[in-house]
Formats: C-alpha cells, structure tokens, sequence
C-alpha cells in the first residue's frame, strides 16, 4: 500500500480514519494486528485519497495575488511596503487593509495568516453585531453577547 500514515494503537473497540493537515491518521485498538489495519486502510482507500485531494485543494498558503472570499467574491491579496492610506481608510499602525484586494504590509508578509484571521473576526463581529441588532428590533428579542471564536474541532459531524 503507498499511503503513509501514523497509527496510534489505544484502548479502543473500533478503527478510526481522519486527516488532519494533509496527514492520514489511523487510531485502532491494541489487540489489531498491522494487516488487518492495512485491510482496513485499502478498503478505504477511495474516501482517503478523495479526502486528501480535497486538503491539498484547499490548502491555502498565503503568497502574493492567492485569492480569498469574503462577503461572497473572491479577492487577491497582496503585499505593500507602505500602506498608510489606502482609498478613504486612514491606517497608521494596521497590518491589513481591504480595497478589492486584501493587503497587507510587506514587514509582515510572514504572519498573514494571522493577520488575516484577525480581519475575517473583526469583520465577522462587526457585520453579525449590526444584524443581531436589527433583528432584536424587528422581533423584540434580547441577546447578551455575540462572541468569535475559531473552532478547533466541530461536533456533530
């Protein structure tokens, strides 16, 4: 078989499948014994490569004109030495500005990610904040807080 993967054998009943940054992760109990893993494996073998193609498909990496969504289009983003003032947006400290690209400042081209991240978040709030808002108007309701967060794991699926 040409797939690598880590196993990890624990205190188990079943044999457990998943990717987790382009890596096949296999979980299985103690008493299994490597061929009937690898039988396991090859019986499965269409649902990991399709799942690893889907990864590698994905996969961002956060170089110059990559495109990202956001509020539904796709944007490039881009790297500048200076980006004071871009359009009507003052930005004295910023690290990225969005003007039908998102841009951020070539000194931190290394942690766009992050930068990124921060954007979509601040964004997010702001956006479901003022629709929150509208909605508890129209439908009288009251709320105690909206909150962001990045999920590390979603349950359920």
């Amino acid at each position: 078989m040409n797939i690598e993967y880590k196993l990890y054998k624990e205190r188990r009943k079943s044999l457990k499948i998943f990717i987790k940054d382009g890596e096949v992760i296999v979980k299985a109990p103690n008493f299994l014994f490597k061929n009937e893993i690898e039988d396991f494996l090859k019986k499965h073998l269409d649902w990991i490569e399709k799942r690893l193609k889907e990864y590698k498909k994905n996969k961002k990496e956060f170089i110059e004109e990559e495109k990202f969504l956001f509020m539904g289009k796709e944007y490039p983003l881009k790297f500048l030495k200076e980006i004071e003032t871009i359009g009507d947006k003052k930005n004295d400290n910023e690290r990225v500005v969005f003007d039908n690209a998102f841009i951020v400042n070539e000194k931190y081209k290394y942690k766009a990610k992050e930068i990124l991240i921060g954007f979509y978040k601040k964004e997010a709030k702001e956006y479901i904040s003022k629709r929150v808002e509208e909605l508890s108007k129209k439908y009288d309701l009251t709320y105690n807080l909206i909150k962001i967060n990045s999920t590390k794991r979603r349950w359920g699926l």
